[in-house]
């Protein structure tokens, strides 16, 4: 790569420090964030019924069941913030998902507040259904589902890992833990319960800088700008 491309292109930092940390200074090296079509996410309104009490807060996350999700950590934040506020739900949706936490949940005795969906076509609706996003990843190239998040304005706790904190607004690091960091999890989390309600001009501003890094639009022109010169 490094002898023969005109260009070489990553969609986070990280992975270029990853591949070619010895050559950063190479002016080929360049970070394109990945596109999302905004409007997508923008306009759809519906939730899902979850049949709950309308005061009830849904903590959520969308993502396939695999190690790199940290699906078992969520699931002991959850089972934690559960035991403590009954009003209190969590929904997972994502490809192996059910099969995945089902018997975890009914052992931990929180299946009664735990949603477990696989893939689904309606991700939006998803999202409208959450009030406050999950994300503690233990790796991630560009997190695309956090920005998804992003973009419908959702309060969040996600881990600190250099792709996320890459991309992440200085005035939503302290939203930042290590992914493995269950009890300062439930801290963050547990603060949120109380007062993202009334701090949704704070979320705003995270969807329009969202809206405006990662429109589809935007990045693919930059793309094109690479490769016509």
């Amino acid at each position: 790569v490094l002898q023969y491309a005109t260009d070489i292109l990553a969609n986070s930092k990280y992975a270029l420090n990853y591949f070619f940390c010895e050559n950063r200074k190479d002016k080929r090296l360049k970070v394109i964030y990945n596109g999302i079509n905004t409007t997508e996410f923008l306009f759809v309104k519906d939730r899902i019924e979850l049949n709950i009490s309308e005061d009830a807060i849904v903590v959520g996350h969308t993502g396939r069941f695999n190690s790199a999700k940290n699906h078992h950590t969520m699931m002991q934040v959850a089972e934690r913030i559960i035991k403590e506020n009954n009003n209190v739900y969590f929904l997972f949706c994502g490809k192996g998902v059910p099969e995945g936490l089902k018997d975890l949940a009914i052992k931990m005795d929180i299946v009664n507040n735990v949603f477990l969906f696989d893939n689904r076509d309606d991700i939006t609706k998803v999202l409208n259904t959450i009030d406050i996003y999950f994300f503690p990843s233990i790796t991630e190239g560009q997190p695309n589902a956090l920005i998804e998040a992003w973009l419908k304005g959702k309060p969040f706790v996600a881990s600190d890992i250099e792709p996320i904190k890459d991309i992440v607004p200085v005035e939503f690091l302290c939203h930042l833990t290590h992914h493995s960091d269950i009890t300062q999890q439930v801290v963050l989390l547990s603060k949120l319960l109380y007062s993202f309600a009334n701090e949704q001009d704070k979320y705003d501003r995270l969807a329009a800088y969202a809206t405006k890094e990662f429109e589809a639009s935007v990045r693919f022109e930059e793309f094109l700008e690479v490769i016509k010169k």
